[in-house]
């Protein structure tokens, strides 16, 4: 009775083991940190201007492509920085999601962008994840700390 007693203990361990899931959060990266908050000044600023020019001739992607190369090289540095330090943890996971949005914005405008309600649900979005970005920053760094 024991022995099947400890073959079910044994069988459940495994089995609870084989459905866990093990996640690393990642660790604190002063460079990664500092980048994140200069791609969220430079979205922070194209929003602003976004919100005076939607729909203008003045908000054309033409007028903007100088913003998304820069934007492209930030996110480049990011990614590979991200990816060195943190690989496939939800650290990096948030800099590959932030850079595909970046993407989807960019085809956005493309497309066009055409008025102040559109700008608002981009800019709501990004600042809802870039707020996450960063929160999880301070708190890798303050863990750093401690």
């Amino acid at each position: 009775m024991n022995l099947s007693r400890l073959f079910k203990l044994v069988a459940f361990l495994l089995l609870f083991l084989v459905s866990c899931k093990l996640t690393r959060v990642g660790r604190y990266d002063a460079i990664v940190d500092n980048t994140i908050n200069d791609v969220q000044q430079q979205l922070s600023s194209f929003f602003v201007k976004a919100e005076t020019e939607a729909g203008t001739e003045a908000f054309n992607y033409a007028h903007y492509k100088d913003f998304y190369d820069n934007l492209k090289v930030e996110m480049s540095t990011l990614r590979i920085r991200s990816a060195a330090v943190n690989e496939n943890s939800i650290a990096d996971q948030e800099v590959v999601l932030l850079d595909d949005n970046i993407k989807k914005l960019e085809q956005l405008h493309k497309l066009g962008i055409h008025n102040y309600d559109e700008i608002g649900l981009l800019k709501s979005g990004f600042e809802q994840q870039l707020a996450a970005i960063i929160k999880l920053q301070l708190a890798l760094k303050n863990r750093v700390k401690q």
